[in-house]
């Protein structure tokens, strides 16, 4: 069977893959971040643009990421805080989905393309998210330890919503794909919090949107001593 010239209704009807941007907001990570960034290089599913936003380094952060001119763009502002951070990226992205990395995570080479799939399974769809694995690097040999990680509670039928309020078992944001439109939707994120901030922005996506889960690991959350917080009241891991 033949068709006419011009008639090919797979190619008329095929929808364009979402586009995905990243935002990596940090501050004084400069011994991490490249590490997070050589992570998304290696991702199986196309990232449309990275973005780092510097939220006022002391270090040698900006050095570290020109490293990398050409793939990844670099702002600075003054330090104000991560979601300060988020906001400043978020007005200057335009991919279709956002991912939210963080400056001292690994994400597995097919964490975005797990991510993305329902997305393009269900064009409604406003959030993803998949499961973590926390580790801690040896600092003799640089291997990677796995610890101990909590799975999940089962899917049970109530909303997402009630669910995150219950307990906030998803504690690593690059875990979750979010539609960009669904950010400008509760943009500005709030700046005031400055502690368990990611949470404050996953209770407000939560409240609007169901979520989607997708198998496997999207996120190794890195364990470690380092200091937290902005510039202003910097506080220890513990």
């Amino acid at each position: 069977m033949t068709h006419e010239k011009g008639c090919d209704l797979t190619k008329s009807t095929a929808k364009p893959a979402p586009s995905v941007s990243v935002i990596l907001p940090t501050f004084n990570r400069a011994h991490l971040i490249a590490a997070s960034l050589e992570s998304l290089f290696e991702q199986t599913y196309p990232i449309a643009e990275i973005l780092v936003v510097d939220d006022g380094s002391t270090d040698n952060t900006k050095a570290v990421v020109s490293e990398y001119s050409g793939r990844v763009r670099y702002m600075r502002q003054e330090n104000g805080g991560k979601n300060a951070a988020i906001n400043t990226g978020l007005r200057n992205i335009e991919g279709d989905l956002v991912w939210i990395m963080d400056d001292d995570d690994l994400a597995p080479p097919d964490a975005l393309e797990r991510l993305v799939a329902p997305f393009i399974a269900d064009p409604s769809t406003a959030i993803s998210y998949g499961a973590l694995q926390k580790f801690r690097e040896d600092p003799t040999t640089g291997k990677m330890k796995y610890e101990m990680t909590h799975s999940y509670p089962p899917e049970d039928g109530r909303s997402f919503f009630v669910r995150i309020m219950e307990d906030c078992y998803i504690t690593g944001q690059p875990c979750m794909l979010v539609r960009r439109s669904s950010y400008e939707e509760i943009y500005p994120l709030p700046e005031k919090n400055v502690i368990s901030e990611d949470y404050a922005v996953l209770l407000r996506l939560s409240r609007r949107w169901p979520a989607t889960r997708v198998e496997g690991v999207t996120l190794l959350q890195r364990q470690h001593d380092g200091p937290r917080g902005p510039a202003e009241i910097r506080y220890a891991a513990e």
